[in-house]
C-alpha cells in the first residue's frame, strides 16, 4: 500500500510486521436489479444468519455497509423490519429525501409554475396531498382535512382544472358540502359546524403558510422564516411525531433552516430562480445523523465508519463502479500536476486508500456478502472484479462466481375471463335503465365492459390530464361549434354567400374559448390555437357547402329521451344531439326539406353501419358488431322521430361531420329505401339487443374478438381477457 508507505517515511515511523492470517474469508457475491432488489438479497442474507445456518452469530458481530446513503430506508424498511433484532446506525441519511424536505420542494415547484395568482393543479395537489398537510388535526379531528382534500382533488380533477385560484377554492359550494356533510352526521350539528368553521381557518392557513408566503419572498432571511413558521404549524397541529425519524429529520431541517435565516447575506435581494437553487443546493449538502453506539443489535454503518473495525459477517451493498471508490475524476480547479507539486493526494492516492480499507473489511471478515446492481446503466466496481478474478484463480474456473441477479417476479398469468349472472337487484336496476347510444354500443361491442361501466358504474380515478390532450380538445371543438351555430342561427338560413361574416363570429369563439381553457401562452397552446382557426374556418365551410350551400339550424344540444315500442316491448332510450338541420337538399335523391340530425367527431375511430351488406334484421349480438358497428345514429332518428307518424323515416336523415385533417362526413343513408332500414332492419335488431341486456337467462361475457377495443378497455384487468 504505497500511500501508506510514504506516510510512514514522511512521519519517520517504523512499522511492525505482523503474520498474516492463513484463513481466507468465505465471500459472497449477490447482484439486484436496483436498491430494492439489493435490499431483499440483504433480508435474505439476514435470514440465514439469525436463524444459524452458518452458526451462532452474535448480532453485534454483523455489520451492514452501505457506501451510498440513498440505501438506508430501502433496507431498514426491507430487510431490518422483517426481524424482532435490535439494529444500531451509525452513518446518516441525505436531508434531501426526507418527508419534510420533500414538501418544500413541492412548495418551491408550486411557485415556479405559478401564473399569478393561479396554481398549476398538479403542483397545487402535490403539496395539499403531502401526508404533512392532508393530516393537519382540527379540534382532535384527524379525518376532516382528508376529506376535504379528497374533495379538493375530486373537482380538480372533474373539471379538469389547469390552474387553481385559491380564493375561488375557498368558498367553493361543494366543499362546504362535503366537508359539512362528514362533520355533522359524525359530531352533530353543534361540533359539526364548529369543526366545519375550524377547517376553513386551517385551509386558509395552509394557502396562507404554504403558498402566499412564498409568492413575494426574496431573501434567505424570509424563505427560511416562512419555512419555519410552516414547520411550527405542521408540528402543532398533526401526529408528526408518529412518523418514523420525525424528530431527527425535523431537526436537522430547522438546523438548516437557522443556517439560512443567520448567514451573512441572509438580507441579499435575490429573484426567486436563484434562491430556490441556492435553498436547494443547501438542503442537498445536508444530511441526516444517526449517532449510536455499538452495543447491541446489527450494525449499519457508512464505508468511512467500518475504518479500523472488524465484524465476523460484513453485508456491502452497491459495490459498483462510481460508488466504490467513490471519487471524483476530474478536479478543473486543481488538475493533477498541481496537487502534485502543492503535495496533495492525487486520484491514484486517494482510490489506493479507499481500496485498502475495503480490502481490509472484506478480508478482516469470516463471512463477506458482496451485492451489487446489475442492469444496463451500472457495472460492478473494479475492486469487486479484482476480488472474482483472485477467486477464479484460485478455484482455476472462469465464470463460478458470476451470481443470479436478484429480481422481482410478477404473476402475468391470467385468471378465467369473468362471467357475471344477472342477480334480482341487477335484473331491477337494467328495467329501470335509460339506454344512451353508446351504453347500447357498448353492450354490443362488450357485454362484461357494459356491466362494469353502466351496471355497476366503475369509473377510472380521474387523472389530471395536460393542458393539450385529445379529449380535451374534443370538448372544446365542440364547445365552440356549439356556441358559434348558437350565434349564427339568429340570423336565420345559413348560406354560403354570408361566410365572411359567419368566420368573424367563429374567430371570436375560438379566441374566447382558448382563453378560458389555456391561461398559459405555451408554444404548444399558440400552435393549437392557429390549427384550430385554420381547420374549424375550414369545416364550416365545407358544412355549408355539403349541405347544399344552405340550411336552417332548429336545434342545437338537444336532449331526447322517450320510451319505444320494439319488437311488441317498450324501452326507454335517451340521446344528446350536437345539431338538427332543415335542408332543402338537390342532390338527396328525395329532394324537398329533410331533417338532418348532425353529430360531430374528433376521435380517430368512427364506426358506421355497412349498409350495403345489411339485408335483413339481426338477432345474433355479434353479427350486429359486424354489420350495424353503432347504433348512434339510427337511435338518433328514432328519438327524434318518437311516436310521430305524420313524420316519415323518408323525411330524416342523420350524418357524421368528422373534425380532422379532412373534414369528411358520413351520412347514415344516400339512396336506401330509410322506411326499410329503420323499420325492417334497425329497430327489429336494437330491439333484439335490448332485450339480451333485459334477458335473466343471458349473463354479461366479456368479448375479446377485437384486440384494439379490448386494449382501450378500462377494465382489462378485472376482466382477465389476455391481450
Amino acid at each position: 500500500w504505497s500511500p501508506f508507505v510514504e506516510l510512514t517515511k514522511e512521519l519517520k515511523l517504523k512499522p511492525i510486521k505482523v503474520n498474516e492470517s492463513t484463513s481466507s474469508p468465505s465471500i459472497q457475491f449477490h447482484a439486484g436489479v436496483d436498491t430494492h432488489a439489493e435490499a431483499a438479497v440483504v433480508r435474505q442474507i439476514l435470514k440465514d444468519v439469525l436463524e444459524g445456518k452458518s452458526g451462532h452469530i452474535d448480532p453485534r458481530e454483523v455489520a451492514i455497509v452501505l457506501p451510498r446513503e440513498d440505501a438506508l430506508m430501502p433496507v431498514l424498511w426491507e430487510a431490518i423490519s422483517f426481524f424482532d433484532v435490535h439494529f444500531n446506525v451509525s452513518m446518516g441519511y441525505p436531508l434531501k429525501r426526507t418527508p419534510i424536505a420533500g414538501l418544500f420542494e413541492l412548495i418551491l415547484r408550486a411557485q415556479e409554475s405559478r401564473q399569478g395568482s393561479l396554481y398549476y393543479a398538479k403542483d397545487y395537489l402535490h403539496v395539499v396531498l403531502h401526508p404533512y398537510i392532508k393530516n393537519i388535526e382540527i379540534d382532535g379531528d384527524s379525518a376532516l382535512m382528508r376529506i376535504g382534500i379528497q374533495k379538493i382533488d375530486e373537482l380538480v380533477r372533474s373539471k379538469q382544472l389547469q390552474f387553481i385560484d385559491l380564493e375561488e377554492l375557498e368558498v367553493e359550494p361543494q366543499l362546504y358540502k362535503a366537508v359539512s356533510g362528514y362533520a355533522v352526521s359524525t359530531h352533530g350539528r353543534s361540533k359539526g359546524q364548529k369543526l366545519v368553521d375550524g377547517f376553513y381557518q386551517a385551509l386558509k392557513r395552509i394557502h396562507r403558510l404554504a403558498f402566499r408566503n412564498f409568492e413575494k419572498i426574496s431573501t434567505f432571511r424570509g424563505l427560511a422564516e416562512n419555512s419555519l413558521a410552516l414547520v411550527e404549524f405542521i408540528v402543532q397541529n398533526t401526529s408528526i411525531e408518529n412518523y418514523p425519524f420525525a424528530s431527527e429529520f425535523l431537526g436537522r431541517f430547522t438546523s438548516a433552516l437557522h443556517e439560512l435565516r443567520d448567514a451573512l447575506f441572509a438580507d441579499e435581494q435575490l429573484a426567486h430562480p436563484p434562491l430556490f437553487a441556492i435553498f436547494r443546493h443547501h438542503i442537498a449538502s445536508k444530511s441526516v445523523p444517526f449517532e449510536g453506539t455499538p452495543l447491541s443489535g446489527v450494525q449499519i454503518l457508512g464505508i468511512l465508519e467500518t475504518r479500523v473495525l472488524n465484524f465476523k459477517t460484513v453485508i456491502l451493498l452497491d459495490a459498483n463502479e462510481g460508488v466504490i471508490p467513490s471519487i471524483t475524476p476530474h478536479d478543473p480547479l486543481m488538475p493533477r500536476p498541481v496537487r502534485r507539486s502543492l503535495g496533495l493526494p492525487d486520484i491514484q492516492e486517494q482510490e489506493e486508500v479507499f481500496r485498502y480499507h475495503f480490502t481490509r473489511l472484506i478480508k478482516g471478515a469470516k463471512n463477506a456478502h458482496v451485492i451489487y446492481q446489475q442492469n444496463d446503466t451500472s457495472v460492478r466496481s473494479r475492486f469487486v472484479e479484482a476480488l472474482i478474478w483472485q477467486a477464479e484463480l484460485e478455484a482455476g474456473e472462469i465464470g463460478k462466481f458470476d451470481p443470479q441477479v436478484k429480481q422481482f417476479y410478477v404473476g402475468l398469468s391470467q385468471p378465467n375471463p369473468t362471467v357475471v349472472q344477472k342477480s334480482k337487484e341487477v335484473k331491477d336496476l337494467l328495467n329501470s335503465m335509460w339506454f344512451s347510444p353508446s351504453a347500447i354500443d357498448t353492450y354490443m361491442w362488450c357485454p362484461l365492459r357494459f356491466y362494469y361501466g353502466y351496471v355497476l358504474r366503475l369509473k377510472e380515478h380521474d387523472e389530471l390530464k395536460p393542458e393539450i390532450q385529445s379529449d380535451i380538445i374534443g370538448q372544446l371543438v365542440h364547445e365552440i361549434l356549439e356556441k358559434f351555430y348558437r350565434r349564427i342561427r339568429r340570423f336565420g338560413k345559413i348560406n354560403l354567400s354570408d361566410f365572411d361574416r359567419y368566420a368573424e363570429i367563429l374567430e371570436s369563439e375560438i379566441n374566447r374559448a382558448f382563453a378560458k381553457t389555456f391561461t398559459r401562452k405555451t408554444g404548444e397552446v399558440i400552435l393549437l390555437h392557429e390549427l384550430a382557426r385554420h381547420r374549424l374556418r375550414r369545416f364550416v365551410y365545407s358544412d355549408i357547402e355539403n349541405a347544399g350551400g344552405e340550411f336552417e339550424i332548429i336545434g342545437l344540444e338537444r336532449w331526447f329521451s322517450r320510451e319505444l315500442e320494439l319488437n311488441g316491448r317498450r324501452f326507454r332510450l335517451k340521446g344528446r344531439v350536437d345539431r338538427i338541420d332543415r335542408r332543402s337538399v338537390e342532390f338527396d335523391y328525395l329532394g324537398g326539406n329533410l331533417i338532418y340530425i348532425v353529430d360531430y367527431k374528433t376521435g380517430a375511430t368512427v364506426q358506421k353501419p355497412r349498409m350495403s351488406k345489411l339485408e335483413t334484421a339481426l338477432s345474433d349480438r355479434k353479427e350486429m358488431k359486424k354489420l350495424i358497428r353503432s347504433f348512434q345514429l339510427p337511435v338518433y332518428l328514432m328519438l327524434y322521430k318518437g311516436d310521430r307518424t305524420a313524420l316519415s323515416w323518408e323525411q330524416l336523415n342523420a350524418e357524421l361531420l368528422i373534425v380532422r385533417g379532412k373534414d369528411e362526413k358520413y351520412a347514415l343513408f344516400n339512396s336506401e329505401n330509410r322506411t326499410h332500414f329503420m323499420e325492417d332492419i334497425f329497430k327489429p335488431s336494437l330491439g333484439n339487443l335490448l332485450s339480451e341486456i333485459l334477458d335473466p337467462d343471458v349473463p354479461f361475457e366479456p368479448d375479446d374478438e377485437d384486440k384494439n377495443y379490448c386494449r382501450s378497455c378500462p377494465y382489462r384487468i378485472l376482466c382477465g381477457i389476455s391481450v
